[in-house]
């Protein structure tokens, strides 16, 4: 029952973390950076993890981080991913499903803001965060509760989703089922073939770095009304 012990300290550990720090550091130490408070609060998720890990005696190979052997093999399931993501987004948007992306209204006209947040939201954020808390700490531990057999994938994998999908609510109700399923996909991508979170965290960065670019130029140049505008 460790395992479930240390979700349920993990779960209890990011309520406190994203309820209380950051207005904890905008009021008691003036900090109002958006991107000081997201380093600080992911930050500290990470080296919750670690702790945790290392507590039980695991290395994050544990939660899939994994040296990549088959290089080809990896590029391909990457950029499979990445063009698979990219239609969906684009294809369901231009049906009139859309989500509440409001905060990419940012980038319009602004370049080096655009270039900054493909890579610190875009790739350290969303694709290295996001998978190793989601991906990686959460569905592993929770099929540890199961030993790992099969079926305790599967829950861990619904779980995994629906606290990925809550964690976006800030898109609105479809915005959060929309990610909700993305997160199904990605956990069941992992469990069925690759079990390397690498080849996930780099298709999630490229991903969430192009969709900024691709809002960046629709937005400041014209051509399709995107979501943002």
């Amino acid at each position: 029952m460790r395992a479930l012990f240390d979700v349920g300290l993990f779960l209890a550990f990011g309520f406190l973390i994203a309820s209380q720090i950051p207005g904890l550091l905008a009021k008691r130490f003036k900090i109002e950076s958006l991107a000081l408070i997201t380093l600080f609060t992911q930050g500290s998720f990470i080296l919750a993890i670690w702790g945790l890990l290392a507590w039980r005696k695991y290395g994050f190979t544990h939660i899939g981080l994994r040296r990549l052997k088959d290089f080809k093999r990896s590029a391909v399931a990457t950029i499979a991913l990445v063009v698979f993501l990219l239609v969906l987004s684009v294809g369901t948007e231009a049906i009139g499903l859309r989500r509440d992306l409001s905060n990419f209204d940012r980038l319009k006209g602004n370049l080096p803001f655009t270039v900054f947040s493909m890579v610190f939201y875009g790739i350290l954020s969303a694709g290295f965060y996001e998978e190793i808390v989601f991906r990686g700490y959460l569905m592993h531990r929770f099929a540890d509760i199961f030993q790992r057999r099969r079926f305790g994938w599967a829950l861990a994998i619904v779980f995994q989703a629906s606290l990925f999908g809550f964690a976006h609510l800030h898109q609105g109700t479809y915005g959060a089922i929309y990610t909700g399923c993305i997160g199904l996909l990605f956990g069941a991508f992992y469990a069925v073939g690759i079990r390397n979170l690498w080849i996930l965290i780099l298709a999630h960065g490229v991903y969430d770095a192009f969709r900024m670019l691709y809002f960046y130029v629709l937005m400041t140049y014209g051509g399709l009304r995107t979501l943002a505008s």
